[in-house]
């Protein structure tokens, strides 16, 4: 019976509850000789867990009668997510803290993970409504179809609108947020401009280029000379260049947009033509 309790443990996250245990053929007299002998350890009542690994988000899950969800599962689930400290489940009752969601029109899924139908309705909750297309164009590049989420009864008007304006193509999450942060500056702008052998994350006007470096920018020797080489291409061009990096993008925001600004108003989106030059040798 031991092959069985070992493979109920693999396949439920390695927590198990009395009853559990009960249906596998293991008493209250067997199910004590476990726990002294550390086969089992008791994680709370009616609870046990194996000893020897340390309880996953998922037992937690399981023993909160949930699931994970919401940005828990969008990171486990290998999704650009927004910072948080705090494990987000899906549980069956209100008022059990505020990453404790319940969508009590929705059912509990079989398993300890969230359906992507109830990750997003959770995560309406806890992020900003640029953080949500960010995660939905995600989605899109993953070919994943969540747009009937549009008309659910639980979803609320910033997941709507999130939907209405995801689905463009983004290299990168940090893509997406800009993308949504210009338009909500009311700066029109194109993505991914080819000029020559290079392409623009972002072009404003005509001569103000925006660049993204990801979070694993300057990983390597290579990626900085080609980007130093980019920008210098551009700019004998007579391009304006302004590059953020990943923390610039998700910490520092408000001093990206002044900069942006600063640089309309002062037109250098309109680079005038006599300044223009011929681009050096690539």
């Amino acid at each position: 019976m031991h092959d069985d309790l070992d493979a109920y443990l693999n396949r439920n996250h390695q927590v198990i509850t009395t009853e559990e245990l009960h249906d596998l053929g293991y008493d209250r007299h067997a199910i004590g000789k476990f726990v002294a002998t550390g086969r089992l350890k008791k994680q709370q009542r009616g609870w046990y867990r194996l000893p020897t690994t340390p309880l996953t988000m998922f037992g937690r899950a399981r023993i909160a009668g949930g699931a994970v969800t919401c940005l828990s599962a969008l990171q486990h689930l290998g999704f650009w997510t927004p910072e948080f400290s705090e494990l987000h489940l899906r549980v069956g009752a209100y008022g059990l803290g505020d990453t404790w969601h319940h969508l009590p029109s929705l059912s509990l899924p079989d398993d300890a993970l969230d359906s992507h139908e109830g990750i997003l309705l959770c995560a309406q909750d806890c992020c900003e409504l640029d953080e949500l297309v960010a995660i939905l164009d995600e989605m899109a590049r993953r070919e994943l179809d969540v747009t009937s989420l549009n008309e659910h009864p639980l979803a609320k008007e910033k997941l709507q609108r999130a939907i209405a304006l995801s689905g463009h193509r983004a290299d990168s999450a940090l893509e997406s947020l800009v993308r949504v942060r210009l338009d909500q500056l009311g700066i029109k702008h194109r993505r991914h401009v080819k000029v020559g052998v290079f392409e623009l994350d972002f072009l404003i006007g005509d001569y103000l280029a925006v660049e993204c470096d990801g979070f694993a920018y300057h990983s390597n020797q290579a990626d900085v000379i080609r980007d130093r080489k980019k920008d210098r291409y551009f700019e004998s061009l007579g391009y304006s260049m302004l590059r953020f990096t990943y923390w610039d993008i998700i910490e520092r925001w408000d001093e990206c947009a002044s900069q942006i600004l600063a640089m309309v108003r002062a037109e250098r989106h309109r680079y005038p033509s006599s300044r223009r030059v011929a681009p050096f040798a690539v």
